[in-house]
């Protein structure tokens, strides 16, 4: 395995959450970009109905290609992003608490784009399909706002992977993201 990024070690701002308390959870969930639009009583749906999902280290909890109906916040631990290459898997990046995951393939529909596995022992929230449905259902504005970060996220990631050139044929543009997620 290839490291393109050199990300070693978690930020120093980071800190251990005690993800039983709710108020903890609420917090950490709140931190989330993809989170903190919703209003508060949505976002304490959220951080009601998330699984906890425990995981030691080396578990390959994603694998590019298959389809995803949850996204997943880091807790506790580290990850690792690859992608396939002709010449094997590359390192694109690392995810720590307070990153989240998942969220293009569950709210677009589209299959996994990469790779995920935990370097180390791991805690995660999976925010699934069914809890956002229900909140997009009574505040549909949230879906807009969405796809703006999901556009925003994929350029980065786009960027990330050094595929700067995008063929004019094929443009991920908000429009598309928007309607893909409206059909969600």
């Amino acid at each position: 395995v290839r490291t393109q990024h050199t990300d070693v070690a978690p930020p120093a701002n980071v800190s251990t959450h005690h993800i039983d308390q709710p108020q903890a959870r609420l917090a950490m969930l709140g931190s989330v970009r993809f989170l903190s639009i919703l209003p508060p009583n949505d976002l304490a749906t959220v951080a009601a109905e998330v699984q906890t999902l425990r995981l030691q280290a080396g578990h390959q909890l994603i694998q590019a290609g298959e389809p995803g109906d949850s996204m997943f916040v880091v807790s506790e631990g580290g990850l690792a992003v690859t992608i396939d290459k002709s010449d094997g898997p590359v390192i694109v990046g690392r995810l720590w608490p307070g990153d989240c995951f998942g969220e293009m393939s569950l709210f677009t529909g589209e299959p996994r784009s990469a790779n995920i596995q935990t370097t180390e022992p791991t805690v995660l929230f999976v925010v699934k399909k069914e809890t956002m449905a229900t909140i997009f259902a009574h505040n549909p504005s949230l879906v807009e706002r969405i796809a703006e970060l999901i556009d925003a996220r994929h350029k980065t990631n786009v960027t990330a992977l050094h595929q700067v050139v995008v063929s004019e044929t094929q443009p991920v543009e908000m429009r598309s993201v928007l309607s893909r997620i409206r059909r969600f």
